[in-house]
C-alpha cells in the first residue's frame, strides 16, 4: 500500500480517537454536545458554550490563535479547548496566558497527550466543592490545605482553576481535599 495513503489513515484513526477522548472530557465535564463537524466541537453547560477546535495547523502558532480566537469571538463564546498536533510556539503559549486575564479560557492540548485518564486503575473521583462545604474546608484547614497544580492530568482533564477546592474520593469512601494551585 502507499505509504502517504497509510499515513493519510493513521492520522483520520489519530482524530477520531482525540474526538473520542474529547467528546468523553466534556461529558466529564457536564457538557452536553450540541454541533459538531470534523474539525470542531461546540458542546453547552447551563448556558455556557465551549468551542473545541482540531487544529489544521502542524504547529499552533500566532496565526492559528488569531484565527481560532476569532471564531470563538464570533460565537462569542468564552472558552475553547485546541488540540494541536506537533507543538505550540512560544508566542501562541503567551497569547494563551494573556487572554487568560480577560476570563476568556483557552486550553491547548497536545494531540499525542490527549490521553482519557478516567480509565487508568488508578484513577479515583475528583470534585469542585462549593458553598457550604467549601466555606468549611477553607476554614478548617486554611493555608494548610494541600495543593493540586493547574497543569496536574487530573485538573486539566476537569478543567479546575486556581483557588477551586477539589474533593477526592479514594478507596473505601476515604476523603482528601486539594487546593488547586
Amino acid at each position: 500500500m502507499d505509504k502517504e495513503i497509510i499515513k493519510s489513515m493513521d492520522k483520520s484513526m489519530d482524530k477520531s480517537m482525540d474526538k473520542e477522548i474529547i467528546k468523553n472530557l466534556l461529558q466529564y465535564r457536564s457538557y452536553t454536545l450540541i454541533d459538531q463537524n470534523d474539525n470542531k466541537l461546540i458542546a453547552q453547560k447551563q448556558g455556557q458554550f465551549i468551542l473545541v477546535i482540531f487544529s489544521s495547523y502542524p504547529t499552533l502558532n500566532i496565526e492559528g490563535m488569531k484565527e481560532y480566537l476569532s471564531m470563538l469571538d464570533a460565537l462569542s463564546f468564552t472558552h475553547m479547548i485546541i488540540v494541536y498536533h506537533k507543538s505550540i510556539t512560544p508566542s501562541a503559549r503567551k497569547i494563551v496566558e494573556t487572554i487568560a486575564v480577560k476570563n476568556i479560557i483557552i486550553e491547548p492540548f497536545k494531540s499525542e497527550n490527549l490521553v482519557d485518564i478516567t480509565k487508568h486503575r488508578l484513577f479515583r473521583i475528583h470534585e469542585k466543592i462549593t458553598g457550604d462545604e467549601e466555606t468549611e474546608i477553607r476554614e478548617k484547614y486554611g493555608k494548610k490545605l494541600p495543593k493540586i497544580l493547574t497543569n496536574d492530568a487530573v485538573a486539566r482533564w476537569y478543567g479546575f482553576r486556581k483557588g477551586n477546592i477539589i474533593k477526592i474520593i479514594r478507596k473505601h469512601g476515604h476523603v482528601a481535599y486539594r487546593l488547586v494551585n
